[in-house]
């Protein structure tokens, strides 16, 4: 009998410390999923329904007993509602669901031209970059930058062109220029 009462102690306890971590973690990084993410998904109790699975192309993810489920756009906290809902029931008498995400998709824009390094920038996990900072994470201006052009080139749209005072002066969450994965800002030389 006190071993019984020693492992379901125990197990008490690691429930309570993945329960901890999870929120701490969506606190830090609730993002949205997007494909080429690894995600975690843990069924308290239940090792069979627990899996490790990669977000594909689609945006989708095949759980256990569930099939294909589009996941992408979605937070870690969605779909552990999601789960919850679909095996309650059916499956499950009270299913205990953590999602986490293992590994993030990279999600990069790029800084090219009159930058101290140009190339790939990654965005921050809570997804959100503005320009400022992108060009900050590529390690500033060049010395012969021209910071009156700075180009932002988005797919499906026409580039637009950005003075370096104005965007500082953006400060207000409103005002700023956001970036999405795949943008490309450019920074002209002002020898040319």
């Amino acid at each position: 009998m006190k071993v019984h009462r020693q492992s379901i102690g125990f197990g008490v306890l690691v429930l309570i410390a993945l329960l901890t971590a999870t929120a701490r973690s969506h606190a830090e990084d609730d993002r949205k999923l997007v494909a080429d993410d690894l995600i975690s998904i843990y069924v308290y109790g239940e090792k069979d329904m627990s899996v490790d699975v990669r977000v594909s192309a689609n945006g989708e993810v095949t759980v256990p007993f569930l099939g294909s489920l589009r996941v992408a756009g979605r937070t870690t906290s969605e779909m552990e509602k999601t789960l919850k809902s679909a095996w309650l029931g059916d499956y499950l008498k009270d299913p205990q669901v953590i999602v986490t995400v293992k590994e993030l998709h990279k999600q990069t824009v790029n800084v090219m031209g009159q930058v101290t390094k140009p190339g790939e920038v990654e965005f921050p996990p809570d997804g959100k970059m503005d320009i400022v900072m992108a060009i900050s994470k590529a390690g500033d201006f060049s010395k012969t930058a021209k910071k009156s052009q700075i180009e932002l080139s988005r797919v499906g749209s026409e580039p637009q062109r950005f003075r370096w005072d104005d965007l500082k002066a953006g400060t207000a969450q409103d005002k700023r220029i956001m970036l999405k994965p795949g943008d490309l800002i450019y920074v002209p030389d002002s020898l040319f």
